[in-house]
């Protein structure tokens, strides 16, 4: 959801800014630096992330080169492990395994804690204070001992996210008070040990509230929480707990911006019911756009209720194989997951969509999507597959071929469609390298390629 992701920073004006001033002071010999910085970045985009940390370790001034463009050209977050932050990869038997990243620890924005053992504490609290303003915990015992690691840094922390955690302390008055710049808080399965008094509380910079699977809260405290925070413009919430406490809002009259639903279980009796209901708050005014999270793989009677939902604009579905969405007009973004969505009949369907985020995909669903699509800016790809399934007619090596895509070809497909927006592809850094280095560019007429923002994908990935 594009109005999540919205930085409230300026970071390639101010801090390419305060990269060039404290260049002016440093002197070296080198006869490398006697390039000027426009012709490192250009170097810089050949070396992957790894090599790019490496290079920042090297000395003070490259550190501080690789960080201006690090941070130009990626998000600025990771996971921490004990000794040091990782681009998240893959867990195994517990372990984390990702790109070591110690090298930019200073300019991270946003760092996840997961399993909460001291020395990932400690290793922030020395290391990561200078521009973090996102923390995210999953499954951590939260102590008074490792909120002290960090109750230095809590007063610039704008967004604060727990996943399976649970908090030994008063929530409000051991942790959350002390986070003075709060606008964004997400609880996920999280058990609070002294309850949820930090619900009667007035949040005065909060703008996003989420509670996924939270138990034990009170009508009267979420009716006090609505109340006391009428600035909350986005609100996240489960189905179940939804449907508990639909009254509340509807006699509340609680108003949001944005409303997002998770559906576990998309076929169950309430889920159904959940539908209307939803439609009855968009037509008392309590959201203008409805973002829906569908959980479980649907079949094609279940994915065709989906069409009847008010101000549907962001939809995660996985659908089983050749299901089709159904027309959705006010639909703009897209996430499927197991590609097994008739991507080419869909594509027709959706007439406003402008992003698409495909967690597992062939090149002819991305080829289809170009194609029909005449709105779309953006697609993400996390994993493409060179191999597998392709109509009849399709010859996917004229595509995807060796790792690297044909910019040339999907700008050809782009072109065909009249009035068609430039697409921008986020692909992994194998693919764009891959690319780069059979086609020297990466962009090409209606087609730009980039490598995708691979921090955006860390905090869900610890949960799979």
């Amino acid at each position: 959801m594009n109005f999540l992701r919205k930085k409230t920073r300026n970071v390639d004006s101010n801090r390419t800014k305060s990269v060039y001033d404290s260049l002016k002071n440093e002197m070296y010999s080198s006869a490398i630096f006697a390039l000027n910085v426009k012709c490192l970045y250009k170097l810089f985009d050949w070396l992957t992330l790894k090599e790019l940390n490496a290079l920042a370790g090297t000395c003070k001034r490259f550190n501080i080169i690789c960080g201006a463009y690090f941070l130009q050209n990626f998000s600025p977050s990771a996971v921490c492990i004990d000794d040091g932050i990782v681009v998240y990869r893959h867990r195994f038997r517990g372990t984390i395994f990702g790109y070591k990243l110690n090298a930019f620890s200073k300019y991270m924005e946003k760092i996840t804690i997961p399993t909460g053992r001291l020395s990932q504490f400690r290793y922030v609290e020395f290391n990561c204070v200078e521009s973090l303003i996102e923390l995210c915990f999953v499954d951590v015992d939260l102590t008074d001992v490792k909120i002290k690691r960090i109750k230095h840094i809590l007063g610039r922390i704008e967004t604060v996210e727990l996943i399976d955690c649970h908090v030994h302390v008063q929530f409000y008055d051991g942790f959350i008070k002390y986070c003075y710049k709060l606008k964004r808080l997400k609880l996920s399965n999280v058990e609070l040990k002294y309850g949820n008094d930090w619900m009667l509380r007035n949040f005065s910079t909060l703008e996003h509230l989420q509670l996924i699977k939270c138990k034990n809260i009170k009508r009267s405290e979420l009716e006090v929480l609505f109340e006391m925070n009428p600035n909350i413009w986005s609100f996240e919430i489960d189905a179940d707990l939804l449907w508990e406490n639909k009254m509340v809002i509807l006699e509340t009259g609680v108003k949001w911006n944005d409303l997002i639903v998770h559906v576990t279980h998309p076929r169950n009796t309430i889920t159904i019911s959940i539908y209307s209901l939803l439609n009855t708050f968009h037509t008392r005014g309590h959201f203008k756009r409805l973002h829906l999270r569908c959980g479980d793989m649907l079949s094609q009677p279940f994915i065709d209720r989906i069409r009847y939902l008010n101000a549907l604009e962001t939809l995660h579905v996985k659908g089983e194989p050749g299901c089709v969405l159904s027309r959705l007009y006010d639909l703009k973004e897209l996430h499927t997951f197991s590609g097994n969505l008739n991507m080419d009949e869909s594509a027709k369907n959706l007439l406003s969509l402008e992003k698409v985020v495909f967690w597992d995909t062939t090149i002819e669903d991305v080829v289809s999507i170009i194609r029909k699509s005449v709105k779309l800016k953006e697609i993400q790809i996390r994993t493409l597959k060179e191999k597998g399934r392709f109509s009849a007619h399709f010859n996917a090596k004229n595509y995807f071929q060796q790792g690297a895509l044909n910019l040339i070809a999907l700008n050809g497909e782009r072109k065909q469609l009249s009035g068609a927006d430039t697409v921008t592809i986020f692909v992994s850094e194998d693919i764009f390298l891959a690319t780069k280095w059979t086609t020297d560019e990466t962009s090409h007429g209606l087609i730009e390629l980039k490598r995708i923002m691979l921090h955006d994908w860390n905090t869900l990935f610890l949960k799979l």
